[in-house]
């Protein structure tokens, strides 16, 4: 990633920021990966709505997690789903 895009990142709202910003820390860490997905993410990784993402955690289907007061999807739980 280049200068400039971490610069656009770091300069952008807040969400994008923090998403930007655990994307630096896992890449300088060494990690190909995020662990964790948001519930947008969640719906694309499963190819369905955020409000179907909702559904199957009520459903009992998908669990997640809390981070302080953010709700957050496990990737290998997704990609279990997903096949």
């Amino acid at each position: 990633m280049s200068n400039t895009a971490i610069e656009k990142m770091l300069l952008a709202p807040k969400r994008l920021r923090q998403s930007a910003e655990l994307a630096i820390e896992a890449a300088l860490r060494g990690d190909a990966e995020p662990l964790l997905a948001t519930q947008a993410q969640a719906g694309r990784m499963l190819s369905c709505s955020r409000f179907t993402v909702r559904r199957l955690v009520a459903d009992g289907v998908l669990h997640p997690v809390n981070i302080r007061g953010l709700v957050r999807y496990r990737i290998s739980e997704l990609r279990q789903l997903a096949e």
